[in-house]
């Protein structure tokens, strides 16, 4: 009995597999004066994006147990996250961090927010 309880075990943590972000988005910034809307295209951990006035944009994605951050969105020195379980939603809602914002810790401080809305 104990042998079937382990091997249960093992097999349901073993089988649980991470989410990732795949397809297409359309990014809308609240504040758009700042940063531009645009496209983003999402393929496990790689991201290559696409503004408004044609300038393009590869980077990677950082998936952590709580929080999902892209990290060089637009600029070096921006940061884009989002909470994790939200990846399986059709629109989800981000905040604009900046790295070299004067605080401590740079996630305290939003610079702006949106949502990333599929696009099917």
């Amino acid at each position: 009995m104990k042998c079937f309880l382990i091997s249960l075990l093992f097999f349901f943590f073993s089988s649980q597999q991470k989410a990732s972000l795949s397809g297409s988005y359309k990014f809308e910034f609240k504040n758009s004066s700042y940063l531009q809307n645009g496209t983003i295209v999402f393929n496990d951990s790689v991201y290559s994006m696409e503004l408004t006035k044609s300038l393009k944009s590869v980077g990677n994605i950082n998936y952590g147990k709580n929080l999902t951050s892209i990290d060089g969105f637009l600029y070096p020195n921006i940061v884009i996250d989002f909470s994790t379980k939200d990846i399986e939603k059709d629109t989800i809602d981000f905040q604009v961090h900046n790295k070299k914002g004067g605080v401590m810790n740079y996630l305290d401080v939003s610079i702006n927010s949106g949502k990333l809305i599929k696009i099917k």
